[in-house]
C-alpha cells in the first residue's frame, strides 16, 4: 500500500504527485467485520474474534472504571475498539498508514479516539496493551478536550512530554512489574541516571512508570489526578509539577534517583556476578547493540544459534563453541518478504537432531510460517500453516515432528507439526494461553508453561494472571499439570535422563533457574542473577548450557558447561519489590479454591465466562456518562453481535501548509473523513478567494480495502505573478486515477493517469480596474508506470540502513491540439549502512532524462524545502511549461536553485551522519530541552545538461556545463513538528575554495 499524505495528491502536480518511497501495507486478507457495545465501548471484531470482544469489552470497562478513579476524571464519548485476531491482521489495519512492526502491541488513533490492537497469544499482554492504550484514550479526552475542534486547537499549543504519557500508561495498567524492575534496577545498579525531561525512547516508557511509581509512594496516590489537572489548567508540565507537589522536575529528578539508589544498590551486593557460572558469548557494549537473546544450543553442543540485532536488523547468527567466536549469519531477517520478522518478543529457535538443521517461526507473506534452514548448504524451506500466528518452535529428538505455540480464532495452543506428511494437530486444545514447548528426551511428552489465575483479578499489575508449568502427552493428549509455585514459572527443559527440569522462576522478583527434581516434586534455585535467565537452552548431552541475561543496559548471552554441577543457592534474596507484593497481595495459584477447577479441555461459545470476566460487569446506565443507553444483552445473556456498516464521519478539520521556491508558502483548508476502519478515505480542501476560478479546491478519495489500492481525485489551484502593470494567473485543473499494487512490505507497482489543464491569464491594472488582455491554455494527459523498493530501517533524521530504489516511465501522449508530448524516464537508487549504532553513511545515485518534442526541463542545484533560498536565474513565470513541467533536482548543496538546466540529468550525494549533542537545555531566554541534535558531513555531485551538448571522448564523457561540487556539514534539530536541516557548503574554485553558502530547510534526511 502506498505509504504518503494523500493530502498532498490533492494539490500535486501530475506526474509530480507520487514520488515517495515508504513500506507497503498489504492487504492480504478482506475481514468480515461485526461489534458488540457495552456500557462505554464499541468493540470490533471478525471471523473467530468473538471471544476477544469479549474479553476486551469486560476488561476495557474495569480499566475504564479504574483509570476514571486515579485521575477523576469521567469519559464523556464513546471509544471504539478495534480488535485483530493475530498481529499479521493487525499490521493490515487501514486506520493507520504507517506500517506497524513487530513491536507495536497496540496504539490509539489521536482524533477519532480509537484503539486499535491485536491478540497475540496471551490474554494476560492483550489486557496490559488494553489498558496501557485505555490511558491514553481518557487522557486525549482530559487533555485535549471532548470535541474534534477543541481537541486540534489544545494539542498545537500543548503536549503531555512522552515519558508523562507512556510512563502513566504503564504504571496504571501494570502498575510494577518484574520486568520493570528489571530495567529500573539495571539503570540503576549501573549509574545510568537521566534527568526526568531527559527520559527518551524506552526509558520514556519504563522510567516515566518508575517516576509515577515514586511519585504514588512518597507524596500519594492522588497526585496522579493533581499533576494532570494543573497541566490541563496551566498548559505547562514544569509548573504542574512544581503546583502539586511543591518541587520543579530537576529537584523531582534527585530525589528520584536518591529512592531508587536506596531501592536498588544494597540488593545488587546480595548478587551473582554472571562470570561466577559461565561466560558470555556476545558483547552488546562492545557490539553496540541492544537485543543478543534467544540462544538454542545445537544438541551436540558445538553450536549456537541466536538472534541479534547486531548489524541493525533481527538475524540469526552462528556461534561457534570450539572457536569461540561467531561463524557467520545464518538468516537476515526484516529485508525479504519471506523473513518479514523473526518474532523477536516470542522467539524460539530450534536444532534438528543431526546439529545439521535450525528451525524457527517468521512472518512469510500473509502468514507466520516454520522455516528450517540448512546451515551447510544455506537451503531453506517454508511451511505455511493454517494458523493466526506462530511462536517458538521445538523439533522433536526423533526429528519427524516440530512443536509449536499456534494462534486460532483466540485461542493459543500447543501444535505439532509433522515434516514429512505436514500434519498439524492441536495438543492441549484449551483456553489457556501456552508458551515455551519442549520435549522430553524419548519424544512423547511435551512440557510448557501456561497463564492461569491468581485469587485476585483486582490487582493491577497481572488482572489475575499466572504461568505454570504443565505436560502432555503426545499421542494421547493427557494434560497434568507438573509444578506450581509463587510468582511465573517459564522455559521449562527437561534432562536428558528425565530425572530434573529446569525451569525459570521470578519467585524471588527476577527471573532465575531453578532445578525441578520430578521424583521428588522439589526445586531448588541454581543462579542469583540480578539481571535474571530467560529463553535457556539445554544441549542433549546436559553439558552445554545457554541462556539470555540482561545487564548493563542490554542483552547478552552466556554460557555454563555444566549447568547440573551448579551450587545450589540456600536462598535467594527477594526483591523490594516482591516483598511489596508478597506483603499486599497473597498469590494463590490455583482457582479451586475461589471458583472451582475449570474444564480446560471444554471449547464452547463463550469459554471465558467462568474464569476470566463473566457477562455480571456493570452496564447500567452511569449518569455521569455521556453515553447512549446500550443493550449488551439478549434475553439469555448472550452479546447481542450487529454487523458492520460503512459509515463516514468526520476524522479531522484543520489547516496546513507548504513551501517551495517557486509558489512560496501555500496553504489550505483540509476536511478528512473516513469510516471507522479506516478502508475508505476521502480528502477535501479549500482556500477560496473572490471566486472558483481565483481559488484552490480539490477532493480525493481513496480505497484501502483491498490488496489493489485505488484512488481518485480532482484539482483545481490558482497562482499569481505580478510584473506591474500586468498581473498572470495561472489556473491549474486537473483529474488523476492512481492504483497500486504492492507485492510484499518491501515493493510495489504504481500505474496513475493524469488530465491536466492550465490556463495562463494575463491581465493589466489600469485606474485599478482589470483587463484581460490574453489567454493560453497548456494541457497533458500523464501516463505514469513506476516500481518502487524500500528495505530501509530508521534512525533519528532518516534511513539509517537498508536500500531504497525506484525506477519510473512518465509518458505524455499528445491526445488534442495543445497537449504537451514527450517521455521521461528516471531512476533513484539510495544505499545506507549504520555503523557503531548512532553512525550512518548514506550514498545515492539518481539521474533522468527526457526526450520529445517538449522535453522535460530538468533544475539542478539547492536543497529541498530551502527556506533562505537564491536563485542563479529568475524562474520563467511567464512560461508555463517551466513552472509545471520542469523538475528541480536536489540536493545539490553549495550551488543555488537553476544552476544548472537540461533534459539530462545525474545528482550523487554522499553524507555521513553522525551524533553531535545528546540534550541541550537551555534556560534564556525560556526553558527549551533539544534533544539528538545530529550531525552530518556531505558530498554533492551532480550535472545537468540537453542531449546535443553531450560530447565523449576515450576517457571521460563530459557536457557544455561543468560538474557541480558542494562539500560541507551541518546539524539537524528537532523543533517540536519539524526537522530543521543547517548547512554550510564549499564549492572548489580552481585551487582555492567559494565562500560558504549556507541552507536553512526542513524535512527529513534523504
Amino acid at each position: 500500500m502506498v505509504i504518503k499524505k494523500y493530502i498532498i495528491f490533492a494539490v500535486a502536480v501530475c506526474f509530480g504527485f507520487s514520488q515517495e518511497f515508504g513500506k507497503n501495507k498489504v492487504q492480504y486478507e478482506q475481514f468480515e467485520w461485526d461489534y458488540i457495545q457495552s456500557q462505554h465501548f464499541d468493540i470490533y471484531f471478525y471471523d473467530g474474534g468473538k471471544p476477544i470482544a469479549e474479553f476486551a469489552a469486560s476488561a476495557a470497562e474495569k480499566a475504564c472504571q479504574q483509570i476514571s478513579d486515579r485521575i477523576n476524571f469521567k469519559l464523556n464519548r464513546r471509544i471504539s475498539l478495534i480488535l485483530y485476531n493475530s498481529h499479521n491482521d493487525f499490521q493490515q489495519t487501514n486506520i493507520t498508514l504507517s506500517y506497524l512492526e513487530e513491536g507495536v502491541g497496540g496504539f490509539t488513533e489521536f482524533y477519532k479516539n480509537r484503539i486499535v490492537l491485536p491478540f497475540e497469544g496471551s490474554y494476560s499482554q492483550f489486557r496490559h496493551v488494553l489498558h496501557h492504550e485505555m490511558v491514553h484514550a481518557l487522557l486525549n479526552e482530559m487533555m485535549y478536550g471532548g470535541t474534534l475542534q477543541s481537541a486540534i486547537a489544545n494539542r498545537i499549543f500543548f503536549q503531555l512530554p512522552l515519558w508523562m504519557n507512556e510512563g502513566l500508561a504503564e504504571f496504571l495498567s501494570l502498575g510494577w512489574d518484574e520486568h520493570s524492575d528489571l530495567v529500573i534496577r539495571d539503570m540503576t545498579t549501573y549509574s545510568r541516571f537521566p534527568k526526568i525531561p531527559e527520559l527518551s525512547g524506552y526509558f520514556a516508557y519504563k522510567g516515566g512508570q518508575s517516576v509515577w511509581r515514586f511519585i504514588v509512594q512518597e507524596y500519594g496516590c492522588e497526585k496522579i489526578a493533581e499533576i494532570l489537572h494543573n497541566a490541563r489548567k496551566y498548559r505547562n508540565v514544569e509548573k504542574s509539577f512544581k503546583r502539586s507537589l511543591g518541587v520543579n522536575l530537576y529537584d523531582l529528578s534527585e530525589d528520584w534517583h536518591a529512592w531508587l539508589r536506596e531501592q536498588h544498590w544494597s540488593d545488587a551486593i546480595q548478587r551473582q556476578n554472571v562470570a561466577e557460572i559461565g561466560s558470555k558469548i556476545t558483547d552488546h557494549k562492545k557490539w553496540g547493540n541492544f537485543f543478543n537473546i534467544a540462544p538454542a544450543i545445537s544438541p551436540d553442543g558445538s553450536m549456537i544459534a541466536f538472534l541479534s540485532d547486531k548489524h541493525e536488523h533481527s538475524d540469526i547468527f552462528l556461534y561457534s563453541v570450539a572457536d569461540d567466536r561467531i561463524v557467520r549469519k545464518l538468516v537476515s531477517g526484516g529485508k525479504t518478504a519471506h523473513l518479514e520478522e523473526l518474532k523477536w518478543l516470542t522467539p524460539g529457535i530450534s536444532w534438528s537432531p543431526d546439529n545439521h538443521r535450525i528451525c524457527f517461526a517468521a512472518k512469510s507473506g500473509s502468514q507466520d510460517a516454520i522455516i528450517v534452514k540448512n546451515i551447510q548448504t544455506g537451503k531453506m524451506k517454508r511451511f505455511v500453516l493454517d494458523l493466526d500466528g506462530i511462536f517458538s518452535t521445538a523439533w522433536s529428538p526423533m526429528g519427524e515432528k516440530i512443536a509449536i505455540v499456534g494462534i486460532k480464532n483466540g485461542q493459543s495452543d500447543i501444535y505439532s507439526f509433522h515434516l514429512e506428511t505436514e500434519e498439524l494437530i492441536n495438543l492441549t486444545n484449551d483456553v489457556a494461553s501456552e508458551f515455551e514447548p519442549s520435549w522430553s528426551a524419548d519424544g512423547l511428552v511435551i512440557v510448557y508453561a501456561h497463564e492461569n489465575l491468581t485469587d485476585d483479578i483486582s490487582k493491577t499489575n497481572s488482572i489475575g494472571f499466572v504461568r505454570d508449568i504443565s505436560t502432555v502427552d503426545v499421542e494421547t493428549g493427557t494434560k497434568s499439570l507438573l509444578l506450581t509455585a509463587e510468582g511465573d514459572e517459564n522455559f521449562p527443559k527437561f534432562s536428558t535422563d528425565g530425572k530434573n527440569l529446569l525451569y525459570t522462576s521470578d519467585q524471588s522478583g527476577i527471573s532465575n533457574l531453578y532445578k525441578f527434581n520430578i521424583a521428588q516434586k522439589t526445586s531448588e534455585p541454581l543462579t542469583n542473577l540480578d539481571g535474571g535467565v530467560f529463553q535457556p537452552s539445554w544441549s542433549r548431552d546436559s553439558n552445554q548450557f545457554v541462556f539470555a541475561t540482561f545487564q548493563d543496559g542490554g542483552w547478552d548471552i552466556v554460557r555454563v558447561t555444566d549447568v547440573l554441577s551448579l551450587p545450589t543457592q540456600e536462598e535467594i534474596p527477594i526483591t523490594i519489590f516482591r516483598k511489596e507484593d508478597n506483603a499486599g497481595l497473597k498469590l494463590q495459584k490455583s482457582v479451586a479454591d475461589k471458583i472451582g477447577s475449570p474444564n480446560l479441555d471444554r471449547v464452547d461459545e463463550n469459554p471465558y465466562s467462568d474464569y476470566i470476566f463473566g457477562h455480571d460487569f456493570s452496564v447500567t446506565k452511569d449518569s455521569s456518562q455521556a453515553t447512549d443507553e446500550i443493550q449488551s444483552f439478549d434475553e439469555n445473556g448472550q452479546w447481542i453481535v450487529k454487523k458492520y456498516k460503512t459509515k463516514f464521519t468526520l476524522d479531522y478539520a484543520d489547516a496546513y501548509a507548504s513551501y517551495g521556491p517557486r509558489f512560496g508558502f501555500q496553504g489550505s483548508n483540509v476536511f478528512v473523513l473516513s469510516d471507522i476502519l479506516g478502508n475508505y478515505q476521502m480528502y477535501l480542501s479549500a482556500e477560496l478567494f473572490l471566486n472558483l476560478k481565483n481559488s484552490d479546491y480539490s477532493f480525493v478519495f481513496m480505497n484501502f480495502k483491498n490488496r489493489i489500492n485505488f484512488g481518485i481525485g480532482f484539482w483545481h489551484s490558482a497562482h499569481f505573478f505580478l510584473d506591474p502593470p500586468y498581473i498572470t494567473r495561472y489556473s491549474q485543473t486537473g483529474i488523476e486515477a492512481l492504483v497500486s499494487l504492492p507485492f510484499s512490505k518491501f515493493s510495489r507497482i504504481e500505474v496513475g493517469l493524469n488530465r491536466i489543464a492550465i490556463t495562463d491569464d494575463q491581465f493589466v491594472y489600469e485606474l485599478s480596474e482589470e483587463s484581460l488582455i490574453g489567454t493560453r491554455t497548456v494541457s497533458a494527459n500523464p501516463l505514469r508506470l513506476s516500481l518502487i523498493a524500500d528495505q530501509v530501517s530508521w534512525g533519528h533524521t532518516g534511513p539509517k540502513d537498508g536500500r531504497r530504489m525506484k525506477f519510473s516511465l512518465v509518458n505524455f501522449p499528445k491526445i488534442a491540439i495543445g497537449d504537451l508530448a514527450f517521455q521521461t524516464f528516471r531512476f533513484d537508487f539510495r544505499q545506507y549502512f549504520s555503523f557503531f549504532r548512532e553512525y550512518s553513511f548514506a550514498a545515492r545515485l539518481s539521474g533522468a532524462f527526457s526526450q520529445g518534442e517538449n522535453a522535460q526541463t530538468f533544475f539542478l542545484g539547492g536543497q529541498s524545502n530551502w527556506i533562505n533560498y537564491h536563485f542563479s536565474e529568475d524562474p520563467n513565470y511567464g512560461d508555463a511549461e517551466e513552472l509545471y513541467f520542469s523538475d528541480i533536482v536536489t540536493p545539490l548543496r553549495g550551488a543555488n536553485y537553476y544552476a544548472q538546466a537540461g533534459n539530462r540529468c545525474f545528482l550523487m550525494n554522499a553524507e555521513l551522519r553522525f551524533p553531535f549533542v545528546h540534550f541541550l537545555y537551555l534556560g534564556f531566554p525560556t526553558n527549551i530541552l533539544f534533544q539528538n541534535i545530529r550531525g552530518a558531513i556531505f558530498a554533492d555531485i551532480g550535472s545537468a545538461w540537453n542531449s546535443e551538448n553531450l560530447v565523449l571522448n576515450s576517457s571521460l564523457w563530459k557536457s557544455e556545463n561543468e560538474i557541480l561540487q558542494g562539500y560541507g556539514t551541518g546539524v539537524r534539530i528537532f523543533l517540536g513538528y519539524f526537522l530543521l536541516k543547517i548547512d554550510a557548503a564549499w564549492t572548489p574554485e580552481n585551487s582555492t575554495w567559494s565562500k560558504p553558502k549556507y541552507y536553512f530547510s526542513v524535512g527529513a534526511d534523504f
